[in-house]
């Protein structure tokens, strides 16, 4: 509800295969944002469905070895 006078917060996902990153920034960012995470291909593509993020962060080097499935620019495309 609107009315309630709480500040809702735009979803952010981060997709990237290093998790200590991932929790760095979920740190740093969860002030300003709903922070979702992602670490494989097919994990950011159901958060990506899911979560309806307002702002995707993705790791363009995304390491396909991860599930043999597809790099960060595939995942973009």
């Amino acid at each position: 509800m609107m009315g309630s006078g709480r500040k809702v917060k735009p979803v952010l996902l981060i997709v990237d295969d290093d998790e200590s990153l991932l929790s760095s920034m979920r740190r740093a960012l969860s002030m300003e944002f709903d922070v979702k995470t992602a670490s494989t291909p097919a994990s950011a593509r159901y958060a990506y469905r899911s979560e309806n993020p307002d702002v995707v962060l993705l790791d363009m080097r995304l390491d396909e070895s991860v599930e043999n499935d597809r790099t960060g620019i595939e995942l973009l495309k």
